[in-house]
């Protein structure tokens, strides 16, 4: 229909075209999105390695406190 559509015709149809287009993205994008948080989370992260551990927010300080001292000690023992 938009292919033989002219004038105002074809600018609704276009424009109606996009509308759908961008619905159905993002309907579709929702949709990977859910199945992608239902499987991904912190936890399974650990589990494979992609992070070392989980670390409970009222931890977060003096366990950075600690990795920073831990580098510098580190570092100088190079030194």
């Amino acid at each position: 229909r938009l292919e033989a559509a002219v004038g105002a015709e074809r600018t609704e149809l276009r424009a109606e075209l996009d509308r759908v287009t961008d619905a159905v993205r993002a309907e579709k994008t929702a949709e990977v999105a859910e199945e992608f948080d239902g499987v991904h989370n912190v936890q399974r992260a650990r589990e494979v390695g992609a992070v070392h551990e989980i670390i409970a927010p009222s931890q977060m300080r003096p366990y950075l406190i600690e990795a920073v001292e831990r580098g510098i000690a580190k570092a100088l023992a190079k030194a």
